[in-house]
């Protein structure tokens, strides 16, 4: 063995005064390639092997950086106290360690500090606390540092270590505030250390940690140096999975161990005590988000956020075992953090399972199934999507996910509400079907499409969607843009009908149902329906700017904002613009059906002239320049407006009521409605006039509004009855 002195305070400057060279050289050699190109040199060769020389020196730096923490912490004595100056250490032979085994080596002794202190006492002004922050801050970026820590940690090291930082929060003990904030930062640290090793490690290696982590927070090895009789490690698991960035692999293993344990527990008639701690909570609720109080105390509610936001993870863990799909969306109990139950967790999870595109690229009929199978399940709970009294909605914390779900597979969400399920004969409840679109030929344009229950599921979750600004409009946005897509590319009146009958019956449906368990009053319901049927027509650039304006700032971009205040104003908005509004007072459904039909036609008129459908753009007729409606083009020909500038003509008329604007938008509603029953428009498809010579009767007026009218009453009856 050999002896080797070195000085903390010199090595710690040679790194530093390494790193500004590094940095002055590179500034320097920037500075002259840039003057070499001014000058069009033809080589600047030489100039290049400075960055081979500025990269050895910031590794050299980095290196006595590492060497200079590892001997400080292996110098360090058992009262926590770190050296200063002179300190001295063993080797074989030469010293000759490299950058890679240095990282290592830093990682097993950081290590070998937080062993120490999860297992010694608690002590108030432990100095051991500070000098962990200063290594965990200084590393938290180096993989091969951190996956050294928790590798030599092991799961129960890392969880005990966890455990004796919370202590010094505060909550159960005498600490300082300055000891509370360091505490709470290192624990911020610490688990950002397990995401960055999670990352550093094989899939195979990561899995068995995430598994490992959570076997050891229930059952803590009796033989191990971190166990204590009696005690489990829920918290600190709690907080590690809190919000995990983690690797797929990682959280994968967590979430199939805790189902595991889960079965365990309910086989032995335990499932719902399985995840609570002994004792008042350390130090969770002081770092612990707010908004996430309603789960963030219960364990598997936090491994299923994480799944939501590793959409990988989340498919396998319920494509593997169609039984945990079940089991999580239909059986467990999410009301342990405090009543109401808060489902925020597994509808994430669900979400990032089905809609991910990777998913369903690659697995469209399995993504389809948990769709299906999940929406379905979490849906028919008791109670959700009613009121949980207080005027909040058991279920409405899922507004977004189940939305994003519905717009995903807004085709799906479509043949749901058309098909005749007594004729078809098949349970909604894990049915996958692939849609067609009717006059069209080939391959389904909508394959592996999940059904939903459209008697008890659907409205349910329709109400739910409805109560937050952000799903309302997504769901609009994708309907919408539905409606463009499905409409027959062969022009064919009958079709054509089919396809108005089939939009028309969806529009009715959701009207029915968004937003209806609000309010019990009916013209408050009434409103929602009016504000879904006033934005068919509306271009998504507008409904993104509708989100921007009725969401609190900040929140623009997330699903958490109440709907109220956008749907009483679009519902304002519709009394006073839809174009027959003969009587503002609209409180029966036959009496909404007429005013809303004329926004369904108009949409699908718009729809068929971004298609190329209409008349005039096959060289039936002409349309009329004179008419609001119409736009000349620069090669002298007329086009039919846009949803935009039909969007900027209503605008324009709500500031000039009963002015020119006003009489310019009523007959610019008039021209397009008349467009159905004409050659410019729809009317031109018949036998003689349709290109080829596919048509039947030519669709009139009636056609149109009568199956929107009878598919529209049919399903807004619904609310009276």
């Amino acid at each position: 063995m050999t002896l080797v002195k070195a000085n903390l305070e010199d090595l710690r400057s040679t790194a530093s005064t390494l790193g500004e060279v590094a940095t002055c050289v590179e500034d320097r050699h920037d500075a002259l390639r840039n003057k070499a190109a001014s000058l069009v040199l033809s080589s600047t060769f030489p100039l290049e092997i400075l960055t081979v020389y500025v990269e050895g020196m910031r590794k050299r730096a980095r290196f006595l950086r590492l060497k200079a923490d590892w001997l400080e912490i292996v110098n360090t004595g058992d009262d926590g106290n770190v050296p200063t100056g002179d300190v001295s250490y063993e080797v074989l032979l030469d010293d000759t360690a490299d950058l890679a085994s240095m990282e290592v080596w830093l990682g097993e002794a950081i290590a070998e500090l937080g062993g120490k202190l999860a297992t010694s006492d608690y002590k108030e002004g432990d100095p051991r606390l500070d000098s962990l922050h200063r290594y965990m801050k200084q590393w938290e970026n180096n993989g091969t540092v951190m996956a050294a820590v928790y590798s030599n940690l092991g799961p129960e090291g890392t969880l005990a270590l966890t455990d004796a930082i919370g202590k010094h929060v505060g909550l159960t003990s005498g600490a300082s505030q300055e000891e509370s904030e360091t505490a709470q930062t290192l624990l911020r640290e610490i688990k950002r250390g397990l995401v960055l090793a999670s990352h550093q490690w094989s899939s195979s290696e990561a899995e068995e940690f995430g598994q490992n982590l959570v076997q050891a927070a229930r059952y803590m090895d009796s033989s191990s140096e971190y166990y204590e009789p009696g005690v489990t490690r829920l918290e600190a698991l709690t907080w590690l999975m809190y919000n995990n960035a983690g690797s797929e692999s990682f959280v994968l293993g967590a979430a199939e161990k805790m189902h595991e344990i889960q079965q365990q527990d309910v086989a032995n008639g335990a499932p719902w005590w399985s995840w609570s701690w002994t004792g008042p909570s350390q130090y969770l609720p002081a770092v612990i988000d707010l908004d996430s109080s309603p789960w963030a105390l219960d364990l598997p509610s936090v491994i299923l956020h994480d799944l939501g936001s590793h959409p990988i993870a989340a498919y396998k863990f319920f494509a593997d075992d169609h039984g945990r799909l079940t089991y999580w969306a239909g059986d467990y109990d999410y009301s342990r953090a405090g009543p109401p139950a808060d489902y925020s967790g597994i509808a994430s999870a669900l979400d990032a399972a089905c809609t991910e595109p990777r998913n369903i690229k690659e697995h469209p009929q399995e993504a389809a199934e948990i769709a299906s199978i999940g929406l379905n399940t979490l849906a028919s709970r008791s109670g959700f999507g009613e009121s949980s009294g207080g005027g909040s909605i058991l279920g409405v914390e899922t507004a977004g996910s189940l939305g994003h779900i519905l717009s995903t597979y807004v085709a799906g969400l479509n043949e749901s509400i058309h098909l005749d399920w007594t004729v078809a004969g098949v349970d909604p409840k894990g049915s996958v079907v692939n849609v067609s679109i009717p006059g069209t030929s080939g391959e389904p344009q909508f394959p592996s499409q999940p059904l939903f229950d459209t008697e008890s599921v659907l409205p349910r979750v329709l109400n739910i969607v409805g109560q937050r600004g952000r799903p309302f409009l997504d769901l609009r946005a994708a309907q919408n843009a539905y409606q463009g897509r499905v409409l027959p590319d062969t022009v064919n009146a009958g079709a054509f009908t089919d396809t108005a009958e089939r939009l028309a019956e969806t529009e009715g449906y959701i009207a029915s149902a968004i937003g209806t368990g609000k309010i019990d009053k009916a013209q408050a319901e009434d409103d929602y329906a009016k504000a879904w049927i006033d934005l068919v027509d509306v271009p998504a650039t507008k409904l993104a700017q509708l989100a921007s304006a009725f969401a609190p700032p900040g929140t623009s971009g997330a699903a958490n904002w109440a709907s109220d205040k956008m749907v009483s104003t679009l519902s304002d908005y519709a009394t006073r613009t839809w174009a027959s509004n003969t009587d503002r007072a609209v409180s029966d459904a036959n009496k909404q059906s007429k005013e809303s039909r004329l926004e369904f036609v108009r949409a699908l008129m718009f729809s068929a002239d971004e298609q190329g459908l209409l008349g005039y753009q096959h060289d039936h007729g002409e349309l009329n320049p004179d008419s609001p409606a119409v736009r000349k083009k620069p090669d002298g020909t007329y086009r039919l407006i846009t949803r935009d500038e039909y969007s900027e003509m209503v605008e324009a008329a709500s500031k000039d009521s009963g002015g020119e604007a006003q009489r310019k938008l009523d007959q610019a509603n008039t021209d397009l409605r008349g467009l159905m029953t004409t050659d410019e428009g729809y009317g031109y498809m018949s036998d003689s006039k349709a290109d080829g010579g596919l048509g039947g009767t030519r669709p009139t007026e009636s056609d149109l509004e009568g199956a929107y009218n009878d598919k529209f009453v049919k399903y807004h009856d619904k609310k009276d009855g």
